[in-house]
Parts: C-alpha cells; structure tokens; sequence
C-alpha cells in the first residue's frame, strides 16, 4: 500500500503545476493581465457652500487640557505660589540717619531721618520694634527684645576753605617748613597753646573711645582700638 503512496503525490503535483499555468498563461503561452487598464474617470461632486460654515469651538474643551497638563505625573496643575508677606515689618534702623541728642530736666531724646521723616525720639521711645534703651555721650543704644545695637553720632565734615588770593605785587610770607624749630615756633607764634589743645582734643578722643566701647561691651561686640 506505502508503495503506491510516492507515485499518487507525484501525480497531485503535477495536476496542480498544470492548473496554476492555466491561470497565468494564455493558450499561446502569453502571460494574463499583464497590461494596467486605468479606471473611468468620475465627475468629483462638491457639497453646498452651506455645509461649509465654520463651526464655533467650545472653549471648554481648552480649560480641561489646562486643569489635567500632559507632561504632569499627576495629571494636575502646579500648586499656586505662596501668598507674599505683606504684613512683614521693614526694619527702621536700616535707613536710620542720627542729627543729635537733647535732654531736658531728667528726660532725653535723640534727633534722626527714618524713612525721608525728621523725627524726635525720647528716651524709652520706639521705633517700630526697637527701643531707645540709652543714650551715653555720641551713642546711642537701641534694643529689641534679647538684640542691642549701638549707633555713634559722627561729626559733620566741613568744608575746607579756599586759600585766600594774593594781590599782585604783594610778597608773599617766609616758608616756615625748613626753619629751625626756634623760628618755626616764632612763626607761629608760640606752640605752648597749640600742644596744649591737642592734648586737650586727644583727651576727649580718648574719652568718647572709652564710653563706645563700654556700649560694645554691653552689646557683646569686640572693642575699638
């Protein structure tokens, strides 16, 4: 029986080569439908103008995109920014420009520009959350809560006078630089009162540097040298 199995295959192929030639060639041994024939061309027919119209767009539609982002893993807005502090309080003393103290009977004030404002602060006043703790000499000792700090009255510069002019023909004074010292002291005049109001001015200097750095002390700062 197996041995008629091989030759009956054989013979199946053979029918089926023979049949898929039918279909691809012609009688002749032409190839079928090898020649493209184009489709009938077709009037394209238009709508009306009327169908047409734009279409109003729901704005809608864009406000959800807004509320659900893409790129957000959440698919949420970002929350809104903190509300700004505006109860927040500037701090008085960073424009604070001293004019002068004053004291009447056992009170006392100093004299200051806050803000652009002339303004007189007695002693035990505020300004704002600072108060005037005490006044010593030129300083001033400000204090909020546990914080103190120290402000020194400075002197105001003046202005230097211009030299005055030498009229035409008038000779003009010895230089005194290159003088000995008994003529230098002639020059001038004598230098026992000179000495004496240096001293004088080294005094108060010394005086003033002592009371600024027993404030400092107070206020934790390093003395002034």
């Amino acid at each position: 029986m197996r041995r008629y199995i091989k030759p009956a295959l054989l013979v199946l192929n053979l029918a089926l080569l023979l049949g898929l030639a039918a279909l691809w060639l012609w009688p002749d041994g032409r190839l079928r439908n090898m020649h493209w024939q184009p489709p009938a061309a077709q009037k394209p027919v238009f709508s009306p103008v009327a169908d047409m119209a734009p279409v109003a767009a729901s704005t809608s539609s864009f406000v959800v995109t807004l509320d659900r982002p893409l790129f957000s893993p959440s698919r949420r807005p970002p929350p809104p920014p903190p509300p700004a502090n505006t109860q927040a309080e500037s701090d008085p003393l960073a424009d604070i420009r001293l004019y002068g103290m004053y004291a009447g009977g056992e009170a006392g004030g100093i004299i200051a520009s806050i803000g652009g404002k002339n303004k007189r602060v007695p002693l035990g006043g505020t300004l704002g959350p600072w108060t005037v703790q005490s006044i010593a000499g030129r300083d001033v000792v400000f204090a909020r809560g546990g914080e103190v700090r120290a402000m020194h009255l400075s002197y105001a510069k003046m202005a230097t006078p211009p030299p005055p002019a030498v009229a035409a023909g008038t000779a003009k004074p010895p230089a005194v630089s290159g003088a000995p010292a008994e003529q230098r002291a002639a020059a001038g005049g004598g230098g026992g009162g000179g000495e004496q109001q240096r001293q004088e001015i080294e005094e108060r200097q010394r005086a003033t540097l002592q009371r600024r750095n027993a404030l400092r002390a107070a206020a934790g700062l390093r003395p002034l040298n």
